[in-house]
């Protein structure tokens, strides 16, 4: 566990440790399916809306269009609020220097615990 402990304190290695854990929360920040989905989802209620203003300008208003665009509108609407909550889930964003802190702080605090976290398998060579 000692020799562990050593590897982990390691500059490089810890160095190393904190790029990959760095990177992997930018990559899920990056890859939310949910927000993806969410934006794609504006992205078709812009086009719809744009498309609807484009033939009421061109004098095609009628009950039904001023129903759909309301309706375009509120669903707008809801996925902005939608997409601002999502992001807000993400705003936790930990710095590399913050990264490596808390990896010194638990080595300090609970070794046995960081170990077990981060430690997938130990090859001995011998």
């Amino acid at each position: 566990m000692n020799g562990i402990i050593d590897a982990i304190k390691n500059t490089s290695t810890l160095n190393m440790m904190v790029d990959k854990l760095y990177e992997l929360q930018a990559d899920q920040i990056a890859t939310n399916p949910t927000l993806s989905a969410l934006i794609a989802d504006k992205t078709k209620t812009d086009k719809a809306l744009n498309n609807l203003v484009a033939a009421i300008e061109n004098g095609l208003m009628s009950d039904t269009t001023n129903k759909r665009l309301r309706e375009l509108e509120q669903q707008k609407k809801e996925l902005e609020t939608k997409i601002a909550i999502e992001k807000s889930k993400q705003r936790i964003v930990f710095s590399k220097k913050e990264l490596k802190a808390f990896y010194l702080d638990s080595i300090k605090e609970s070794p046995q615990i960081l170990i077990e976290t981060v430690v997938k398998k130990v090859l001995l060579l011998v």
